[in-house]
């Protein structure tokens, strides 16, 4: 992966175009939730997240794709990803048997919301927002800045 563009409280990814996309995404979201502080429920379900994400940009998604992982002013953290492509996500019935499919319903199960926003320049950004793992004191120590 390139090297990030980070802040206190964001960090933006270029992600490969290759099989490898998916580990790399969960690795940087495992890393930079721990650096965070995140309990360890909140880590997995946001690797997952994080990993559908991915996998369905880097399939379907075009030249380029970028992760974003943002911590919240509010405690919650919102994954973003970018891709070049126009086409937009759609959950789709599966069978018991299907390898593939499942990717947006995982998604929905675990974030609080989820949506597909269109870029100006091309392309799209499907993002997921995800419960906050730290109590309510945690922000005002950490001093996260608004956006």
């Amino acid at each position: 992966m390139g090297s990030p563009g980070q802040h206190d409280d964001k960090a933006t990814f270029a992600v490969p175009l290759d099989p490898r996309a998916a580990r790399q995404a969960r690795r940087i979201v495992c890393d930079l939730l721990r650096a965070w502080r995140a309990d360890e429920d909140l880590v997995y379900d946001a690797q997952l997240v994080a990993i559908e994400l991915v996998t369905n940009a880097v399939s379907h998604g075009g030249a380029q794709v970028v992760l974003e992982v943002e911590h919240r002013p509010d405690g919650r953290i919102r994954l973003a990803v970018r891709d070049g492509s126009p086409r937009m996500p759609c959950q789709r019935e599966v069978g018991m048997h299907d390898e593939t499919g499942r990717g947006l319903a995982i998604v929905e199960g675990l974030a609080l919301d989820w949506g597909v926003q269109t870029l100006d320049g091309g392309g799209k950004q499907v993002w997921a927002l995800l419960r906050s793992a730290w109590p309510q004191d945690h922000h005002d120590m950490a001093g996260s800045s608004s956006n």
